[in-house]
């Protein structure tokens, strides 16, 4: 059985569709990540990333744990408005994200999180399971979110 080249290709354009889910917002620039680092929230350690997300669909592995944003609105990062990309620069600017997080045994869970908004202390989110509990972080004055896998 003979697969023409154009057959092939339109096969592998539609597996990429696939695992490459559509942006909800053209206008945002990719994701962005740290290395992984050791901290200690709350007296318990975990691993830790800082990530400035972007949209929904971007997806994070840390430690064997999946972060995939389900929803995001931050006013900060460039958006489709009346058909031009803009972006509000105000610190004071409240943004909300929607994480669902899955653990390698295949159970998952969504956290919210709103922050900045001019907000003076730390907002954070953590899961019920604890082994590993798993979380998001936002401290006063960062553009980012810091991912959250107890090293427990």
């Amino acid at each position: 059985m003979a697969i023409s080249g154009v057959g092939l290709v339109a096969y592998a354009y539609s597996l990429a569709l696939q695992n490459n889910p559509t942006s909800s917002n053209p206008c945002a620039p990719p994701s962005t990540s740290s290395n992984t680092y050791s901290a200690n929230f709350q007296g318990t350690e975990y691993w830790s990333q800082n990530v400035t997300f972007t949209d929904t669909n971007q997806q994070i592995a840390l430690v064997g744990v999946q972060f995939v944003t389900a929803s995001f609105s931050d006013p900060l990062v460039s958006h489709l408005e009346n058909g031009q990309c803009i972006s509000v620069n105000s610190p004071n600017t409240q943004a909300s994200i929607s994480v669902r997080i899955t653990f390698s045994g295949g159970t998952s869970e969504t956290l919210s999180l709103n922050y900045r908004g001019g907000s003076q202390s730390e907002q954070y989110s953590l899961t019920t399971q604890l082994h590993p509990r798993a979380g998001l972080l936002w401290q006063p004055g960062k553009t980012y979110l810091i991912l959250l896998v107890s090293k427990s």
